[in-house]
């Protein structure tokens, strides 16, 4: 808890426990008898001129962000092999048409 930031964890992880009408001082002290009494980390911080209450338990589980993106990227790495691989296997290539076969469909329109 501070008077100056409210501690990262807790903002970017805690729960909401509502917004109030209170003073900076009377937060900090609503959050620290909340925090003593119960063990979860509280803190505060201001949105829209109102305390922004919110609390990250003790027994909560925490979101890695890095190990979600390292999970996506080794999905997508084999996702675009997959897709590669049956390009090559069941797709013939398309080459274009020869300037023979043009002349060839000009003169059959003749």
């Amino acid at each position: 808890m501070s008077n100056d930031s409210c501690d990262p964890d807790v903002y970017k992880y805690g729960e909401s426990c509502g917004m109030h009408v209170m003073t900076g001082q009377q937060a900090e002290a609503r959050c620290k008898e909340l925090s003593e009494e119960t063990g979860d980390k509280y803190d505060w911080h201001y949105v829209a001129g109102r305390v922004h209450l919110k609390v990250l338990k003790k027994d909560a589980p925490r979101y890695k962000p890095e190990e979600k993106i390292a999970q996506l990227e080794a999905e997508n790495a084999t996702q675009a092999l997959t897709i590669k691989w049956y390009e090559t296997q069941f797709k013939p290539p398309v080459q274009p048409p020869t300037q023979q076969w043009l002349d060839s469909q000009e003169k059959a329109g003749e």
